[in-house]
């Protein structure tokens, strides 16, 4: 999250965004479970890829405990993003 918002600082901010960016992610999960037509979720499920990744991040970077893994969930290019500078 810091690389995101470096100026309002990562402690506060980050952990203000973490629970909702899970949510989200889980949320997409159970209903590409439960949906027969996986098209219309592979373009907001490609896009929550670079979210968690930082999610990730900044848990690592905090010293907190990851949690389980999302193993439907694409993987994150880090070459194909777009840094804002």
């Amino acid at each position: 999250m810091e690389r995101l918002f470096p100026e309002v600082g990562a402690a506060y901010f980050g952990s203000l965004t973490i629970s909702p960016i899970e949510e989200i992610t889980r949320r997409l999960m159970s209903i590409n479970v439960s949906n027969d037509t996986k098209c219309e979720l592979q373009t907001p499920l490609k896009l929550i890829v670079f979210p968690i990744d930082m999610v990730d991040e900044f848990r690592g970077g905090m010293g907190w405990a990851q949690p389980e893994e999302m193993p439907f969930l694409p993987q994150h290019d880090p070459s194909n993003s777009f840094i804002i500078p």
